[in-house]
């Protein structure tokens, strides 16, 4: 028989505190609840430097923006995007100027595409790292050379951590899509000024990735604009439609 060094109250087996020593009964024997003087010894070492380690973590993330593995799944992914851009338009271009030109163009679109997933899932506060899919990749590759009219672009994606809400999780998926259709809407504009085939060209690789982007299949953009506000996905699924529609005609 022995009492609760809080209340007082007798109990036949009393629980004792492994950190102050003194006996307790059931509802005061956790450390936290009788006022443990030793309750510092209760934080285990390895809870502490997991903590640590966090910290260093979110520090080393900050401070480099791309990894080294995830820049060698950008740069293959690019080389597959680009391939399969020029095979979009027919493989039309000769190695000249303007050949270099648009090749820059299809990688800076793929790059920007990404690159604006990345950027908005970040400042949320979340996790963002492109990864390539060894599936997704060999589609796009299988597309890019064989003579079929339409292509598969999917040879990889940003993989966001952390995400808890269907609105942010849309947010970060129309992202790449918006970045398309302001880069193929402006491409439209200064190439009709300009009368610059690359910038045609560039404005119709942008407007299908934009509009390939936006359907709501798994696992691409669409989806999760789809999953999220299906209003917001109807307008930006339309403006697509009719971007890539004034690509392809001009």
């Amino acid at each position: 028989m022995g009492r609760c060094a809080v209340c007082g109250a007798e109990e036949l087996l009393p629980f004792t505190c492994k950190y102050c020593g003194q006996s307790f009964c059931p509802e005061h024997r956790l450390p936290e609840n009788h006022g443990c003087g030793g309750i510092t010894l209760a934080r285990r070492p390895e809870e502490i430097r997991v903590r640590t380690w966090k910290v260093e973590y979110l520090r080393r993330s900050r401070a480099a923006l791309f990894t080294r593995e995830e820049m060698a799944h950008l740069l293959v992914a690019t080389v597959v995007v680009v391939l399969a851009g020029v095979s979009l338009l027919g493989f039309a271009f000769t190695p000249t100027i303007y050949y270099a030109a648009l090749l820059l163009g299809f990688a800076a679109s793929f790059l920007g595409h990404e690159l604006a997933h990345k950027i908005v899932a970040l400042r949320k506060g979340f996790g963002a790292e492109f990864r390539v899919y060894f599936a997704g990749l060999l589609v796009t590759v299988l597309t890019a050379v064989l003579p079929i009219p339409f292509k598969v672009i999917m040879p990889g994606a940003v993989v966001i951590r952390g995400i808890q809400s269907l609105r942010d999780m849309g947010q970060v998926a129309l992202a790449g899509p918006l970045f398309n259709m302001v880069v193929a809407a402006v491409s439209l504009a200064v190439g009709i000024l300009l009368g610059s085939g690359v910038l045609f060209a560039v404005a119709s690789l942008n407007a299908f990735l934009m509009f390939f982007n936006m359907l709501p299949i798994m696992p691409l953009d669409g989806e999760k604009v789809f999953i999220w506000s299906r209003k917001v996905w109807t307008v930006v699924f339309v403006l697509s439609l009719v971007v890539l529609t004034l690509a392809r005609l001009l």
